[in-house]
């Protein structure tokens, strides 16, 4: 969908720019430090905003922006939706997960940060506080379901009809374009993110600079760590002798 919108024209943030770009003020409005003002301040010369966390604030979105149209972005069923979400947990779990991440948000702030956006994410999909990435974290496939069911059913309740497109994956260019008012493209509708085949969501998301940055505050902060345990252990060992 992403993907799409850009190619009619459109600014949109995706989930690249709602980690890189605003990832402190989503924390903040999900701890209550903050109110949605400074989140949306963000967004206001911006087209669109998709995919998590983003799709989990439309309703305030929309009272930001009550004139604003709305895609429901939906998969054949619920089933299919959460298998799609476990493969993708699965295939970070498998490519992506070493023994020491438990201990990355202790040394790097911007992990530390990524933890706490994760669970709130996780908290409002599943309704469970938890990190999807920790290897003993078990999805629920009936919490998971329902909050799937509930999102929809929500979107579809409250947004004036008018104003909402519930698109199906593989629904391709005429109704989007219709809803728009845009000219259809004379190519075919994009496509990227295929669960489980290489350079989805999560390879992108390991080649960003981002990424880069938590790595050099994880290697900065360790060298730190045991500099400071072989001072204190120099200093022990000269004590006792």
């Amino acid at each position: 969908m992403a993907l799409a919108l850009r190619e009619l024209g459109y600014s949109v943030h995706d989930f690249e720019e709602h980690l890189v770009l605003h990832l402190d003020d989503f924390v903040n409005y999900f701890e209550g430090k903050t109110d949605s003002g400074p989140l949306i301040h963000k967004f206001k010369h911006i087209d669109a905003v998709v995919d998590q966390p983003a799709c989990l604030i439309w309703r305030t979105l929309l009272e930001h922006y009550p004139d604003a149209k709305v895609i429901l972005t939906v998969r054949s069923s619920p089933d299919v939706w959460f298998d799609s979400c476990v493969r993708m947990i699965d295939y970070f779990k498998a490519n992506y997960c070493f023994w020491f991440d438990k201990y990355a948000p202790y040394l790097s702030p911007t992990r530390a940060k990524c933890e706490t956006f994760n669970r709130h994410i996780v908290a409002r999909l599943g309704g469970v506080m938890g990190n999807i990435w920790e290897p003993n974290y078990k999805m629920s496939p009936e919490n998971w379901i329902n909050g799937y069911v509930l999102h929809n059913a929500a979107v579809k309740q409250l947004v004036p009809p008018e104003q909402l497109l519930v698109f199906q994956a593989g629904d391709g260019w005429d109704n989007l374009c219709r809803f728009l008012d845009k000219k259809v493209p004379d190519r075919p509708f994009p496509k990227e993110n295929v669960t489980g085949e290489a350079g989805n969501i999560v390879d992108k998301l390991h080649e960003l600079d981002f990424v880069k940055r938590i790595m050099i505050e994880l290697a900065q902060n360790l060298f730190l760590l045991v500099t400071l345990l072989a001072a204190l252990g120099a200093i022990l060992y000269s004590t006792l002798l």
